[in-house]
């Protein structure tokens, strides 16, 4: 297979004839209630510039083309490079196994680039999932919500718009992971495509995540259809020093499928999230959100036990500690623990680290030993 490269720009001339955006329309996370629409929610986001983001959608419509004809596209987010495919297609996720050399039992993340997208693809967004979306989006954070292929009753669910992702994305679970990407050229690219996109990191599995179009062209080149470089747009809009995946590590993973389809938080007096409830949400892989930043917006949040032991003797663990927040059968659950473990693209072992009001995180990429 020959790799084809783009590299889209963005003139100078645009960049200094659009305004910056107007603060006033981001709407904090705890303004949001459940009357709020998801598309109301969206309209709000911090999004790029609109003449921007028009002139990378016309000169990414071949790469675009291509993704929506089931091949794979290796393309710039925030975080890492993801490797591309259509979220609704069973051939162009079985070119994405391909390509990374990656078990087919590991769920996939999926990138939408609209209230649309996202609407489509789930059952529903509860109320504390528009709170997320609304503190967190676009940016690296990933939701674990039910998918349109499950049954789950609630009165969006029978919405005429649906559409399921393959079954491959999720591995067979009746859940997705929905995120936004803030990376101008991967929401062009994905409003170019017309479809959501799924994708994990652009490398073969066990080697470390890109972070630049020439890391993805080494591992790739040959089997994939394309890479977009998204260097160019980077520098033209923040400066030749700036880091083109600015975060360096993969996006948060927060699961709240588990919650009925009208679950919102709990607020104190003061109109924040009362912290001395229970957990709500699990994170499953931290990362560019910290778990102090969630908290802020929806309350306590816990790590998945499976994060912390053994996944072999998760059920043992919960059995001597109800108060880790989740079931037997989660622990006895193939499909949790894989759920959890697939958004690993190598063994590393993760540590949450807190300086008094600072919260940040520190990744260690030390030798770890994960379930297959």
């Amino acid at each position: 297979m020959n790799t084809r490269f783009f590299t889209p720009r963005v003139p100078t001339t645009l960049i200094q004839a659009t305004p910056p955006r107007d603060a006033s329309l981001i709407s904090p996370a705890l303004d949001v209630t459940s009357q709020n629409s998801l598309f109301d929610i969206f309209a709000k986001l911090p999004m790029p510039p609109t003449p921007i983001l028009n002139h990378l959608t016309e000169e990414l419509q071949e790469p675009g083309r291509l993704l929506r004809e089931n091949h794979t596209v290796g393309f710039p987010t925030e975080t890492v490079y993801g490797l591309g495919g259509s979220a609704l297609s069973d051939e162009a996720i079985s070119r994405i196994y391909t390509a990374k050399g990656r078990p087919s039992d590991n769920p996939l993340i999926v990138h939408v680039s609209s209230a649309e997208q996202l609407d489509s693809i789930v059952c529903h967004v509860p109320p504390i999932a528009k709170r997320l979306i609304a503190a967190f989006w676009p940016g690296p954070l990933t939701i674990v919500l039910r998918s349109s292929a499950d049954p789950c009753g609630c009165p969006s669910s029978a919405s005429p718009n649906k559409t399921s992702v393959s079954s491959r994305v999720s591995a067979g679970l009746n859940t997705v992971a929905v995120r936004m990407p803030s990376h101008p050229v991967a929401l062009a690219l994905i409003e170019a495509a017309q479809v959501p996109v799924a994708a994990p990191s652009a490398n073969t599995s066990g080697r470390p995540s890109p972070t630049q179009a020439s890391h993805v062209a080494t591992d790739l080149n040959g089997r994939i259809a394309a890479i977009v470089d998204g260097r160019e747009v980077t520098t033209a809009l923040s400066g030749a020093k700036a880091l083109e995946c600015a975060y360096g590590v993969e996006s948060t993973v927060v699961d709240i499928s588990h919650l009925p389809f009208d679950q919102d938080i709990t607020l104190n007096a003061a109109g924040e999230p009362d912290t001395a409830g229970l957990p709500l949400a699990f994170v499953l892989r931290p990362g560019g959100v910290t778990l102090g930043m969630l908290a802020k917006v929806i309350g306590p949040v816990a790590m998945d036990p499976a994060l912390l032991i053994d996944a072999e003797s998760v059920e043992d663990h919960v059995d001597a500690d109800p108060s880790l927040g989740v079931s037997v059968e989660v622990g006895k659950s193939t499909p949790k623990v894989r759920h959890t473990y697939s958004f690993f693209s190598h063994n590393v072992f993760l540590i949450l680290h807190i300086f008094d009001n600072w919260l940040t995180f520190l990744i260690l990429f030390i030798p770890y030993s994960l379930p297959a």
